[in-house]
């Protein structure tokens, strides 16, 4: 193992700094593979290590950098809660617990907002999501060969990538819808149809009731962004009848386990001991928590309980006022572009897997590898989208001063080869950045 690391990380470094795009595509696509792949007593997956070594390029990248370091409007919000949580474990602080806890909330909600948001361009970042889809598709058939256990992943682990998953080909499938091709040229849609069903099985048959109340909340952010409702409505005609056969092909035990919350149960009950150890250490101290780490001693199936046990009301109030200027970013952006233009899935797909992690963490785990890194890459991917104007400003700002600079002439996009005079080198390196400014 140790040889092969030596052997991939300067491989990836060097892929990652000539093609920051497909670095991107490897830690979205390979996203649903959670399992373990380090080793020494350190746990991580690949995802999480194409997200460490990407985030080393980014930070050689940064001098030169039209974005620089900033979240955008999600700056304050993030920053707040990061201090809030230190406060608390100032107050109370849980050792390696308190450490592994942080070093997740930094990962996931600053470094990967951060590579998604800056690393390209809009018009390169809008490929991304196409990159999980083929990964997701093999993911759900070895999750229906396996009957949703492989390598000590099980069912959960399974649906809460899934999910996402469904969510991104549905959304690409209605954006290439805007097309209007003919039907039997449109083998690009084709595809991504024939991979939306193959996730929509093994979303199904996964049997994750977690990850089918973030699906439902996801399609209602799709319909909302999109303003999609009668497309939707003819994508539950086609997709109503498939979800009928599976559910009768079921066997009678896991019927009864889909819609069971008796406390018979062994697995309702250790939800019930969970609930009431959060709201113990809650209540022992309401205002800052028990600290950050919390969530790291008991089965944390419900982030509203595991925020309000670590870091009290002032921290659930700080992690809540995030998704807060989330929302409104997104409802107030949704003008920029109209929804046939294919980087408007950037905004959709943020706003629809921000929603679909956010509840599937009220019954399941919300700091877990998988679905927790495409539901803030695609956040990051959002407040790319949100910059286009930005770009578009800066845009008209450089050629207003090239028109400046050249007077009533107007330049010619090629100069004939004949032509002795060359173009002024003054014009051809002005640069422009984001804010218009020149760097």
């Amino acid at each position: 193992m140790q040889i092969f690391a030596l052997i991939y990380a300067p491989l990836f470094l060097l892929m990652a700094s000539r093609r920051p795009t497909w670095a991107l595509f490897s830690i979205f696509a390979l996203a649903p593979l959670q399992m373990n792949v380090g080793g020494g007593g350190l746990s991580f997956s690949i995802a999480e290590v194409n997200l460490l070594l990407t985030s080393i390029v980014w930070v050689l990248r940064l001098r030169h950098s039209r974005y620089g370091l900033s979240l955008g409007p999600l700056t304050q919000p993030i920053v707040g809660y990061l201090l809030v949580c230190a406060l608390g474990s100032m107050v109370a602080w849980r050792g390696s617990d308190a450490v592994l806890s942080f070093i997740q909330m930094l990962l996931y909600i600053v470094v990967t907002v951060l590579l998604f948001a800056t690393m390209v361009p809009v018009d390169e970042l809008r490929l991304v999501p196409y990159s999980l889809l083929p990964v997701a598709v093999v993911w759900s058939l070895i999750g229906i060969k396996t009957h949703f256990f492989f390598m000590s992943l099980e069912k959960n682990a399974f649906g809460g990538t899934l999910a996402p998953a469904f969510l991104v080909a549905l959304d690409l499938w209605l954006a290439k819808g805007y097309l209007r091709r003919p039907f039997k040229k449109d083998w690009g849609r084709h595809a991504v149809f024939g991979a939306l069903v193959i996730i929509a099985m093994g979303l199904v048959l996964s049997l994750s009731r977690g990850a089918w109340i973030g699906t439902l909340g996801g399609l209602f952010m799709l319909t909302m962004m999109r303003r999609a409702s009668v497309k939707m409505a003819k994508i539950a005609i086609l997709i109503f009848p498939l979800l009928i056969v599976l559910w009768h092909s079921l066997p009678q035990n896991e019927k009864e386990y889909t819609f069971g919350f008796g406390t018979n149960r062994m697995n309702i009950r250790l939800r019930y001991r969970s609930i009431k150890l959060a709201q113990d250490n809650f209540l022992s101290n309401p205002f800052l928590g028990t600290g950050v780490g919390f969530r790291k001693n008991y089965d944390a199936t419900n982030v509203v309980l595991s925020t309000l046990g670590e870091s009290g009301i002032v921290g659930f109030l700080a992690f809540a006022w995030i998704y807060v200027v989330f929302y409104r970013l997104c409802w107030r952006s949704r003008k920029i572009l109209h929804p046939s233009d294919p980087r408007f899935s950037l905004l959709s797909l943020g706003c629809a897997l921000m929603t679909c992690k956010i509840l599937h963490g009220m019954v399941d785990q919300y700091w877990g590898r998988g679905s927790i890194t495409l539901a803030w890459g695609a956040a990051g991917m959002t407040l790319a989208y949100c910059r286009i104007p930005l770009e578009a400003r800066a845009r008209q700002m450089y050629e207003a001063r090239l028109r400046r600079f050249g007077g009533s002439i107007t330049m010619p996009t090629a100069l004939p080869s004949s032509s002795p005079t060359p173009v002024p080198q003054a014009v051809t390196a002005m640069p422009f950045s984001s804010d218009g400014a020149r760097s």
